[in-house]
């Protein structure tokens, strides 16, 4: 299964909360495709880090895209321990 549009654009979306990704999506994806996206989301992740906040509210929506971006991380990276993919 080919990762449709961008790898970037994916990252963000999980970000936002608008895409999940399980161990049974990540079976489907090619080396190539896995290292395209932890690497999409090793950046959007530090964009995000890079963000100002002002107020309460955009500060807790900022943690929360933090928070999905480290899940997924941890997720693929566990996932490549396993299937001995090398990211």
């Amino acid at each position: 299964m080919a990762l449709q549009g961008s790898p970037k654009k994916l990252a963000e979306d999980i970000s936002k909360g608008y895409f999940y990704v399980t161990p049974p999506y990540l079976k489907n994806l090619t080396p190539g495709e896995f290292k395209e996206l932890y690497n999409a989301l090793k950046i959007v992740q530090r964009d995000v880090r890079a963000v100002v906040t002002t107020t309460l509210e955009e500060t807790k929506e900022k943690q929360m895209r933090l928070v999905r971006l480290n899940q997924v991380i941890t997720v693929m990276e566990n996932f490549a321990k396993k299937y001995k993919i090398i990211i």
